[in-house]
Parts: structure tokens; sequence; C-alpha cells
């Protein structure tokens, strides 16, 4: 169980990371790179998201079942 809680911490870690690099990079001149990079960026922080939640779930239902 201590693993599942180690894992959850380091992603939410990476996610506030990705935060503070998209907020960084907000002053750049090129509209439509800043765009796109945005974009991967926003698509990045919705996979750590998913995974976060995931894996509260299977930590939630390992306590439930023990």
């Amino acid at each position: 169980m201590d693993g599942s809680i180690e894992l959850i911490n380091v992603l939410q870690e990476k996610k506030k990371h990705l935060y503070n690099f998209k907020m960084n990079l907000f002053p750049l001149k090129n509209k439509l790179k800043w765009r796109l990079l945005k974009m991967d960026l926003d698509y990045m922080q919705k996979e750590i998201e998913w995974v976060i939640l995931k894996n509260y779930y299977f930590l939630l239902q390992r306590i439930h079942l023990s």
C-alpha cells in the first residue's frame, strides 16, 4: 500500500511541475508555437491526472478489500 501512496505523491508532484512549466512559457512571442505546446502540455497534464485518479481508485479498492 505504501508503494501506491508514493506513486500518487510522485505523480502529483509531476503535475505541479508541469503546471509551473506551462506558466513559465506563457510569455512566448510566437502564438502558434505557444498554442501547440500548450495543447501538448494540457494533454500530458490530463494523462497524469488520469493516472492519479486510477491509482486512487485502486488504492481505495485495496483498502476496502482488506
